[in-house]
């Protein structure tokens, strides 16, 4: 089948594709500091629960991509379809990915690593579908943004050799952004979006309100007094912190 590369359906300028690319950052660095963290003194504990960052219980891996775009651009329709899955070559800094399985040093080697990149872009076809090697991805509506359903510990070795991915890629809806609203809520500096009748804080604004923004949407003329969004907002962070990949 001849792999078609990745062209969003509506053209998307350069503002877009670069507050993907951040968003994806976003979601990497969010896992290091993860692992990573320490706990600080009281006053720094004390900060991180009023803001809503838990330590989960069983310790930290990385968010599922998929949870993770879910929770912070909200109705997002994160599923892969088989049925409209098109074989596309793809930038890997468009791609929301989660390690958690850690190479060994032979797996680790140029030659390995060579080997399994390249044996990854040759699953990446409809023939090979049914295969549990074959990358699988998902595109949210028609922004430049890939989330990684199948192969999502494989994009880092992409990530790395800055190597384009070919990948699997279901398109899924999202809606239009004529259709959405952005709204801000005091006294906690909360973000939420609004489609229709519902509206969903957004956990992480600083990542994603430059990619809704490029979108086109709009924001609200007039900021409201809530401190139900405060407990949405804690609510939503938790539920990230407690997302994590498993074997």
């Amino acid at each position: 089948m001849a792999r078609t590369p990745y062209t969003p359906e509506k053209v998307l300028d350069d503002v877009m594709r670069s507050a993907v690319a951040e968003f994806v950052a976003a979601k990497d660095r969010f896992d290091v500091e993860g692992r990573t963290y320490i706990p600080g003194g009281w006053f720094y504990r004390i900060r991180r629960w009023v803001q809503g960052w838990t330590v989960p219980e069983r310790g930290w891996t990385a968010t599922f991509p998929s949870k993770f775009v879910e929770l912070t651009i909200p109705f997002s329709d994160v599923m892969f379809t088989a049925s409209k899955a098109q074989p596309m070559t793809i930038d890997c800094r468009m791609i929301v990915s989660g390690t958690f399985n850690y190479y060994t040093d032979d797996e680790c080697s140029v030659l390995a690593v060579q080997q399994t990149m390249d044996r990854s872009d040759k699953y990446a076809c409809r023939e090979m579908l049914r295969n549990p090697f074959s990358p699988r991805s998902c595109q949210i509506g028609s922004l430049p943004l890939i989330v990684a359903t199948e192969g999502k510990n494989r994009v880092a070795l992409f990530k790395a050799h800055k190597r384009p991915m070919q990948t699997m890629v279901a398109a899924t809806a999202y809606p239009d952004a004529s259709d959405l609203t952005i709204h801000h809520s005091w006294p906690c500096n909360v973000y939420s979006l609004r489609y229709g009748q519902s509206r969903r804080v957004l956990p992480l604004p600083e990542a994603v309100l430059p990619i809704l923004k490029a979108y086109g949407v709009r924001s609200s003329h007039s900021s409201r007094f809530s401190i139900q969004d405060y407990l949405e907002l804690r609510r939503a962070r938790a539920d990230l912190c407690r997302s994590q990949m498993r074997e």
